[in-house]
């Protein structure tokens, strides 16, 4: 968190971040028998030596950037009720930017009894391997993917026996879109 500000009626945090990144002797373990004599179980060529170019696990040359930053507050309207938004841009160099929220309310019965209702909103970029392996066993990376997206309903009720037993019944609702799933050619 970039800063936080918590009094009676607000917990409040603003985050800002970034990140580069970048695969560095990326080799998965396989073991293709057509590959010829394999020294060990990572992906090393006939010689034990790193395969490269087509051959090689990932596509050579790759890495990602992003940055993003995100506002978020919990609103104590009274000691029965509370309110939570929050909302988050990211953005990829190799993606669209995504905004993604969060809304919901808690509302305590008695000290015992808690129900929350949430709507959250999330996204998943695709991994390097998702996107750029290359398998002489056949899993293929495909660079054409989107981010995979998620809108979540969830329900939440929250009873307390004692300060450490509890029982919590969640029940949610979510709805996937560009899901990423595996195709073997």
């Amino acid at each position: 968190n970039l800063f936080k500000i918590i009094n009676d009626t607000h917990n409040f945090s603003f985050l800002i971040e970034s990140k580069y990144s970048k695969p560095f002797d990326y080799y998965y373990i396989q073991y293709v028998p057509s590959m010829g004599n394999i020294a060990n179980a990572l992906n090393l060529g006939p010689n034990g030596k790193h395969l490269t170019g087509k051959k090689n696990a990932l596509k050579s040359g790759i890495y990602t950037f992003y940055y993003a930053t995100s506002v978020e507050d919990l609103i104590t309207l009274n000691k029965k009720l509370a309110l939570i938004a929050g909302l988050r841009f990211d953005k990829y160099i190799n993606f669209n930017k995504n905004i993604s929220y969060r809304m919901g309310s808690v509302f305590n019965f008695n000290n015992d009894n808690t129900f929350k209702i949430l709507f959250n909103t999330a996204f998943r970029i695709p991994s390097w391997v998702e996107l750029y392996s290359q398998s002489a066993a056949g899993f293929n990376g495909n660079e054409n993917l989107n981010s995979e997206k998620i809108n979540m309903l969830e329900l939440i009720y929250i009873h307390n026996f004692t300060q450490n037993d509890l029982l919590k019944i969640v029940a949610y609702k979510g709805k996937n879109k560009n899901v990423i799933g595996r195709v073997i050619n």
